[in-house]
């Protein structure tokens, strides 16, 4: 009995963050209009921002770091910024509704996809913390090259524009 309550608690658990060089579970996202896709990508690296609506000034910086890198043309076939806003707490009608209203405003002013987490798998297969920025570079391998929580520090910073770099992104 005791072994069975135990195993039945540990997939509430969060386990830690990806090290370089992990195998990043397989798990999906959604967008505002239900298309779903995968958090690896054979044909590049994906760069995960996932933050919920308290957490998205902690990379503000690293954001605005990151901008010009995202936006170079040559860039696009290296990388992909993924951006998932954790939207576990708002997963019940009429809450939705107004998540995916708030969300598609979001992508229009800043001209990006935003996916959603809408049952949390994400940040639990990550080891994401709720409340936190969480930024994952996952290789087209499937294996994590960089994983920070909270705002990154600028040693953290540095080792995401050499991953990138190790990527063949231009990160210049």
């Amino acid at each position: 009995m005791r072994r069975a309550a135990i195993l039945l608690a540990l997939p509430q658990l969060a386990i830690a963050l990806p090290r370089a060089g992990d195998a990043i579970p397989a798990v999906e996202v959604v967008d505002v209009d239900g298309k779903t896709r995968a958090l690896a990508d054979p044909r590049r690296a994906l760069l995960i921002f996932y933050e919920d609506k308290d957490a998205g000034a902690q990379n503000r910086r690293a954001r605005a770091l990151l901008g010009p890198i995202t936006d170079r043309a040559d860039n696009r076939a290296r990388f992909e910024l993924v951006a998932v806003a954790d939207v576990e707490k708002w997963d019940f009608w009429p809450a939705r509704k107004y998540v995916i209203d708030e969300l598609r405003a979001t992508e229009r002013r800043e001209q990006t996809r935003i996916w959603c987490d809408w049952k949390g798998r994400v940040r639990r297969a990550l080891g994401l913390t709720r409340g936190k920025s969480g930024v994952v570079l996952v290789g087209g391998d499937g294996r994590c090259r960089f994983a920070g929580e909270g705002p990154l520090t600028d040693a953290q910073i540095a080792d995401l524009m050499r991953r990138l770099d190790e990527l063949g992104v231009i990160v210049k």
